[in-house]
């Protein structure tokens, strides 16, 4: 497995895996102009390649790229798009994501905008989990 990182105006960081020339999963995160605040935007491994690792090592090679830039954030968000209910239960097992928008509001709110899905985690047990910094 190889990754490709491209980065566009030092503020949007997309890592693809590879195995050879198949795409094994993707990863994108956004940072703010002072690189403080990253929010992962969209992660995904492709279809038939879940539960193998590769979204971890992707995600690890993302992070590990921004941080080679900016140094340790001050926060990180995580859009979820309410698919894979593994991925939310593996965030909530190990890094607290705390929901931007309390339950009770997200079920009142008739316009499904993201802020719904966007979640904040603990950077310090994210980062200590895959060995950053």
């Amino acid at each position: 497995m190889h990754f490709v990182t491209d980065v566009s105006n030092k503020s949007s960081f997309h890592t693809v895996a590879y195995d050879e020339d198949v795409k094994l999963c993707e990863c994108r995160i956004n940072v703010d102009e002072n690189g403080k605040h990253w929010t992962i935007s969209s992660w995904y491994v492709t279809k038939g390649n879940n539960h193998r690792g590769f979204g971890k090592a992707t995600l690890t090679a993302c992070l590990k790229a921004i941080y080679k830039e900016y140094g340790l954030p001050s926060h990180i968000d995580y859009i979820w798009n309410g698919a894979n209910q593994y991925v939310m239960d593996w965030l909530t097992n190990h890094f607290d994501p705390i929901c931007k928008l309390p339950l009770a509001v997200q079920k009142c709110d008739d316009i499904d905008d993201w802020t719904a899905h966007m979640y904040t985690i603990n950077k310090d047990k994210l980062f200590e989990y895959l060995h950053i910094a």
